[in-house]
């Protein structure tokens, strides 16, 4: 139960950390980035703009409302999913018995790519959340769930067909 408290700590204090980094850093990294986030707040008027191979489209219908709310709320929708993704990754090694499950938070969130780009409007952290989520309920024997959640995955990185 410790170890629960100090890895919201953990995330509270990393999702902070997130929030003030992304306050500082204007713009976007690269230029995809900005045009998935013009194809976000398009999916209203035009709701194939989100459709296809580019769009990673099970990722972007995950962002359509957030993108509505602005720049911003991508931001924090994008730092919660990141967020959730350490929490599930904690929880998955403390299911499996290790002796320092709090090694996942600490070692997912100080990787300069997750803490320097977990804020932005990209896939990837989306795509590790439902890679974890299946691996989590993968060995709770919650198989049905397991299949759906790496199959979600699928439609946010189309790669994952090749692994």
């Amino acid at each position: 139960m410790q170890s629960n408290r100090i890895a919201l700590l953990l995330l509270a204090v990393s999702s902070a950390a997130m929030l003030a980094y992304a306050k500082v850093n204007e713009g976007f990294y690269q230029g995809e980035e900005g045009a998935h986030y013009i194809n976000m707040k398009e999916f209203w008027e035009d709701p194939s703009k989100i459709l296809g191979n580019w769009a990673k489209t099970g990722w972007k219908i995950l962002f359509v409302i957030p993108g509505l709310l602005g720049k911003k709320a991508v931001m924090a929708w994008s730092i919660l999913i990141s967020m959730a993704t350490a929490w599930l990754s904690f929880l998955y090694l403390k299911n499996r018995g290790s002796r320092f499950p709090l090694l996942a938070i600490i070692l997912l969130l100080t990787q300069t790519f997750w803490f320097g780009l977990s804020f932005r409007p990209i896939c990837e952290p989306t795509a590790a959340f439902f890679l974890i989520l299946a691996c989590l309920w993968y060995r709770q024997n919650i198989l049905l769930l397991s299949a759906l959640a790496f199959s979600y995955a699928l439609t946010i990185r189309q790669e994952f067909f090749l692994t």
